[in-house]
């Protein structure tokens, strides 16, 4: 393997690790003003101490004050259509932490994927769905679908008082992508929320090919110093 190609693998990989911000798992709940028939319903971002670091401002869903990217880049293994997904979960939807405050009573909450804008790559489907078991990455079954032709098709349920810790992700297509979250009540108690988006940046993981060369190019210094 010649050395430009090694700086072309390395260039790569850097570009992918700068691209984004590796996040640990954290939540999206869901409140209202007061409770009272007709309140927004609002999305509320990092409930838990450990998740102060994340807001939302102007609509994005914000780390430390900057964009927050999600990286997903497992493959699912599944003999039917979302086989090759790319899949993780790293972000949970829930509808129990201001639940006792009774903001939420009469209410069931869903999230819609109303929106999957790519910024680089082409078009990608997003699902919203469960594992079979907690901290496994498949198989995975889709609850909701981004191109459904319908609202209720599109979107994720959560309830009132729910904190489903079997739920992921998955994308059809590797890209930068913006999703636009829109919280709603099929009980029509509460009026939707306003947009809220978050980003994706979903790549495939280093195969054994770029493996083999950064290894290579390891040896290769390493011979260099001796």
């Amino acid at each position: 393997m010649s050395l430009v190609h090694n700086k072309s693998v390395l260039a790569l990989l850097a570009l992918s690790a700068a691209s984004s911000v590796a996040l640990a798992d954290n939540h999206l709940g869901i409140d209202t003003t007061s409770g009272n028939p007709g309140d927004h319903t609002i999305i509320k971002a990092g409930y838990y101490a450990e998740e102060s670091r994340f807001t939302i401002s102007g609509g994005r869903l914000l780390e430390n004050g900057a964009i927050a990217v999600y990286d997903i880049s497992t493959q699912l293994v599944d003999s039917g259509v979302y086989n090759g997904w790319y899949s993780s979960n790293p972000l949970t939807l829930a509808s129990d932490f201001f639940f006792s405050s009774g903001r939420l009573d009469g209410g069931d909450f869903k999230f819609e994927l109303h929106a999957v804008s790519p910024l680089s790559g082409g078009p990608s489907v997003m699902a919203w769905g469960d594992y079979a078991d907690e901290g496994a990455v498949e198989p995975f079954t889709p609850s909701a679908l981004s191109d459904a032709a319908v609202r209720l098709g599109r979107s994720f349920n959560v309830g009132a008082g729910e904190h489903d810790e079997l739920q992921g992700l998955a994308f059809s297509t590797p890209g930068l992508y913006d999703v636009t979250f829109v919280a709603w009540d099929s009980n029509g108690r509460y009026a939707d929320s306003d947009p809220m988006t978050a980003r994706f940046n979903v790549i495939p993981a280093p195969g054994p090919a770029v493996t083999l060369a950064l290894g290579g190019l390891v040896g290769l210094r390493r011979g260099r110093r001796r």
